[in-house]
C-alpha cells in the first residue's frame, strides 16, 4: 500500500535524469526513446533560449514519478504529462505539475502548453486540474515528395523573401492575417508577434529565405513561412496567413502550391504542418493542394501573465 503522506518532489540531478526522462517517456520504443532524448538536447545546444527541466517525486528516495519541461524562445513552453510508477498516487502527478508550473511562472513564460492523444482520461484531468484548459484539437497533415509539382506552378502570386532589414513590415503583416483567423483563435494575442516569430525561428532550421511575404496584383496579401529539418529531409509549413482583405480569392491553394513545389526542388521526402480541426476552410484547401491527415492531437494551454501568475 503506498503511503499517503505526500511524496518528496525535487528537479532531479544531472545523473538522476535519464531514469526520469526514461520514466517520462515510457510510453517510447527505444529507438523512439532514444531519438526523442536527443532532439531534446540537441535543442538546447543549438537554441540558447531553449532549456528542459525533469522534475521526480521520491517516495523513501526512490523514484515514483517524473514530470518533463521544455522551454522554447519565444515565452513558451510544453508540458510532458507527468509518469507513475505503478501504485503510486495520481495527485503525485497534480504535485509534479506544480512544481513545473511554479518554475515557468518564475521564469518569464507566457504561455503553456501540451499535446494529449485525445482530451478525457487522467492526464486530461490532471491537466485541467493545474489551469490548462482544452482550446482546439490539431490536426497533422503531410504531403508525400510524390504529389509536389514539378516545375513552378502557374500563379501571379510573387514570393519576396524575408530580411532583418524587412522585420518590422513582416511582423506587421504577420500580426494582420490573425485577425478572425479560424486557426487557434484561443491564444490569439497572448503573446506578442515577436515573441510568435521568435518561436518560428527556433523551429527546425531557419533560413530566412524560406520565410515569405506573398504578393497578389501588386499588393501583400499574406505571408508564408516554412522551415527544414535536415536530418530527416522533411520541411514544414509553421505558417500561412492571407490578410483579411485578401480571403475568398484562392489565394491559399497558389501559396501552399509554391511551398510544396519549393520542397520537391530542395528534394525534400514530404511537406508537414499542422492546422486547427475546426478550420473547415483550411482543410479543404489543404486537401486540394494534396495533403492527408496522419495525426491528431488535443491542445491544453495555459496563459501565465507578465508577473508570472494564471492569466
Amino acid at each position: 500500500m503506498v503511503d499517503p503522506a505526500p511524496p518528496r518532489i525535487a528537479e532531479l540531478l544531472p545523473d538522476q535524469e535519464d531514469l526520469g526522462l526514461r520514466l517520462v517517456l515510457g510510453g517510447l520504443e527505444q529507438s523512439q526513446f532514444l531519438q526523442e532524448v536527443a532532439m531534446l538536447r540537441a535543442s538546447v545546444q543549438r537554441q540558447p533560449l531553449s532549456g528542459y527541466r525533469v522534475w521526480g517525486a521520491f517516495r523513501a528516495e526512490k523514484l515514483s514519478g517524473s514530470l518533463l519541461v521544455q522551454t522554447q524562445p519565444g515565452r513558451t513552453a510544453v508540458i510532458w504529462p507527468p509518469r507513475l510508477v505503478a501504485g503510486e498516487l495520481q495527485e503525485t502527478g497534480c504535485q509534479l505539475l506544480h512544481a513545473g508550473m511554479n518554475y515557468l511562472a518564475q521564469h518569464g513564460i507566457r504561455m503553456a502548453q501540451a499535446l494529449l492523444p485525445t482530451d478525457v482520461g487522467t492526464d486530461a484531468e490532471s491537466l485541467v486540474a493545474i489551469g490548462l484548459q482544452h482550446v482546439s484539437d490539431l490536426l497533422y497533415l503531410v504531403c508525400l515528395a510524390d504529389e509536389f509539382p514539378t516545375s513552378p506552378p502557374s500563379s501571379v502570386l510573387y514570393f519576396e523573401p524575408y530580411s532583418p532589414a524587412l522585420h518590422a513590415r513582416f511582423a506587421e503583416l504577420v500580426e494582420a492575417t490573425y485577425k478572425d483567423s479560424l486557426d487557434c483563435p484561443a491564444v490569439n494575442g497572448v503573446r506578442t508577434v515577436d515573441d510568435v516569430l521568435q518561436g518560428y525561428k527556433a523551429t527546425g532550421h531557419f533560413d530566412p529565405e524560406r520565410w515569405f511575404i506573398v504578393h497578389h496584383q501588386g499588393e501583400e496579401v499574406g505571408c508564408l513561412i516554412l522551415t527544414e529539418y535536415p536530418e530527416h529531409a522533411i520541411w514544414e509549413l509553421i505558417y500561412m496567413g492571407i490578410l483579411p482583405t485578401a480571403r475568398g480569392r484562392g489565394l491559399g491553394v497558389g501559396i501552399v502550391r509554391h511551398a510544396l513545389w519549393l520542397s520537391g526542388r530542395a528534394s525534400q521526402k514530404r511537406l508537414v504542418l499542422a492546422v486547427d480541426a475546426a478550420n473547415e476552410p483550411a482543410l479543404r484547401m489543404y486537401a486540394t493542394a494534396g495533403f492527408q491527415v496522419w495525426d491528431r492531437k488535443s491542445v491544453y494551454v495555459r496563459v501565465l501573465d507578465e508577473k508570472g501568475s494564471r492569466g
